[in-house]
């Protein structure tokens, strides 16, 4: 088969895309009546990797984007047992950034996010339109970092605005192992 993590990460980009509203709302269902909070839907997707996410204004958040970050061939004896057919470890990462105004708020909110999307993931084993992925854990690993003051306009000084014009941001990871084959 032909490298094809591009289908993947199109495929997994269009399931998220497809059920984060339901998901997000399942999500804040759960936390209504002990501690509600309002989760935004993404307003920005992105293919790839995005390396000025952090100069980007508050309103194009949340932001999520999806990735196929690595394709690791099975190089066993049972992975090479025959010429044209080989099995591999496609990882994808769902890396998503949310914003509020204050901190311990984005905090609920990046982990509140981190719940959507696995229930997304945990909700289909196989990729639609992509039958020779299936994803590997029914826990997915999930990565947050740590929270940073965030300026709300492209323009902002964090050092001499006021607390105003800042909030705060925080990421979140989600590592999606595959399988798949020649």
């Amino acid at each position: 088969m032909a490298y094809t993590s591009e289908d993947l990460r199109a495929a997994l980009k269009v399931r998220l895309v497809d059920n984060i509203s339901a998901a997000l709302d399942d999500v804040e269902a759960i936390y209504a009546a002990t501690d509600p909070i309002a989760l935004a839907e993404p307003v920005t997707w992105h293919e790839g990797h995005n390396p000025g996410v952090l100069l980007m204004e508050s309103t194009e958040f949340p932001f999520v984007a999806v990735l196929v970050g690595s394709r690791r061939p099975d190089r066993s004896v049972k992975g090479r047992a025959q010429w044209g057919y080989q099995e591999f470890e496609p990882v994808a990462w769902v890396d998503y950034f949310v914003v509020a105004d204050e901190l311990a708020t984005v905090n609920k909110i990046v982990h509140r996010y981190a719940r959507a999307i696995v229930a997304i993931l945990q909700g289909e084993r196989y990729i639609s339109g992509c039958d020779f992925y299936k994803q590997v854990d029914f826990e997915p690993e999930v990565n947050i970092s740590e929270a940073s003051r965030h300026p709300k306009i492209a323009k902002a000084n964090m050092l001499v605005d006021t607390e105003a014009d800042i909030d705060y941001i925080q990421a979140g990871r989600v590592v999606v192992p595959f399988e798949g084959s020649t």
